[in-house]
C-alpha cells in the first residue's frame, strides 16, 4: 500500500485549470520531491491531498485512505504555507496548545519536535521575536508533534539560512530512514536534488516528468568536445546525424551519440578533438527544458 496516492486529480478555478489530471504514488520510508515553479500548481495538489480543497475532478488516498480521511489525521503531518503562530506566546507554548487541540500528544513529543526542528534553544521566545526562517522550523515541529506515517512540507527551506536548510535535508532524510513518507513541494532545484529519493516536475498543472535525479538529469547523455576555435563549424557540420550545439569557447555539445562515434566521425572529417567528454546534464538542466516548452503532455504516475 502506497502512503499517498492519487489518480487524476484535478483542480479548476473559475475557467482556469491549475491542477490536471494528477497521477503520483508516494511509497513508505521515501523522500519525495514535488518540483515546479511558482504557480505550477504544487500548493493547490497538497491541500487536496490533505482534504483542505476538494478536487472536481479524480481521487487521492494517503495511508490507504480516500481523501478527505480524518480518522488519519493523526498520522499527518503538514506545513502548507507560511505557518501561523500566536505572537505574543512563546514557541514551546505554541507546540502545547496546537497538541491540546488534536488529543493527548505522546510523551515528549513537543521537546523532541522542537530538537528535530532545529528551534530547541529559541522555544522559550516570543514567536513575534521570531525571524521567518525560525518561523519555518517552528512550523516544522508542528508538522511532527505526532511522530506522523506521512509528513506533507510546501516550501518548507522559505527563510531559511544555508545552514538551515543544510539542517532540514539532514532532518527530513532521518525521517524518510525511519519510515515515514516525505512530500516535499519545492521550487529550489538544490532542495530536491541532493535529498529527494525520486522528484516528480509539475509546469502549469501538469506532471511532466517524474523519476530519480539521476533519471531525470540523465536523460540526454552528451558529448563534450573541445576543437580549434577554427574548427568548430565544420565539426558542427560533421556531427549534424545528432543534435549539436556549440558555444564561443569552441566546444560542442553532441546528444545521443557514443564518444566512439564522435570520435570516428571527427576523424573521417579530418578534425582531431583535443578533449572529449562524456558528461549527464543536470537536474536544473533537465527542469529548464521542461518547463520552458519541451514536454506538456502528461506523464504516467
Amino acid at each position: 500500500m502506497s502512503a499517498i496516492r492519487c489518480r487524476g486529480l484535478t483542480k479548476r478555478y473559475g475557467g482556469r485549470s491549475v491542477v490536471v489530471a494528477l497521477d503520483l504514488e508516494v511509497d513508505h520510508g521515501e523522500l519525495f520531491g514535488f518540483l515546479g515553479p511558482n504557480g505550477a500548481g504544487k500548493t493547490t495538489t497538497a491541500r487536496m491531498l490533505l482534504g483542505l480543497v476538494k478536487p472536481d475532478a479524480g481521487e487521492a488516498w494517503v495511508l490507504g485512505s480516500r481523501v478527505p480521511c480524518p480518522q488519519r489525521l493523526p498520522e499527518i503531518g503538514a506545513m502548507v504555507e507560511e505557518p501561523a503562530f500566536y505572537p505574543w506566546l512563546s514557541g514551546r507554548r505554541n507546540l502545547r496548545i496546537i497538541g491540546d487541540e488534536g488529543g493527548p500528544l505522546p510523551v515528549g513529543a513537543v521537546e523532541e519536535a522542537l530538537e528535530l526542528a532545529g528551534i530547541a534553544g529559541a522555544a522559550g521566545r516570543k514567536v513575534k521575536t521570531y525571524s521567518q526562517g525560525m518561523r519555518q522550523r517552528l512550523g516544522l515541529a508542528a508538522a511532527l508533534l505526532r511522530r506522523p506515517a506521512v509528513v506533507l512540507l510546501d516550501e518548507p527551506a522559505n527563510g531559511l539560512d544555508p545552514a538551515g536548510i543544510r539542517d532540514l535535508r539532514a532532518t527530513l532524510r532521518r525521517l524518510a530512514d525511519t519510515g515515514t513518507a516525505v512530500f516535499l513541494s519545492s521550487h529550489l532545484l538544490d532542495e530536491v536534488e541532493q535529498v529527494c529519493d525520486r522528484v516528480a516536475v509539475i509546469d502549469r498543472g501538469r506532471l511532466v516528468s517524474v523519476g530519480t535525479v539521476s533519471e531525470l538529469g540523465g536523460v540526454g547523455e552528451r558529448i563534450r568536445v573541445t576543437v580549434q576555435p577554427a574548427e568548430t563549424a565544420a565539426a558542427c557540420t560533421a556531427l549534424c546525424a545528432w543534435t549539436v550545439t556549440s558555444d564561443a569557447t569552441a566546444q560542442v555539445l553532441v546528444v545521443g551519440a557514443t564518444g566512439r562515434e564522435v570520435n570516428q566521425t571527427l576523424a573521417g572529417a579530418g578534425i582531431y578533438a583535443s578533449a572529449l567528454v562524456a558528461e549527464r546534464a543536470s537536474l536544473e538542466e533537465r527542469f529548464l527544458a521542461i518547463t520552458q516548452g519541451e514536454h506538456h503532455a502528461p506523464a504516467a504516475g
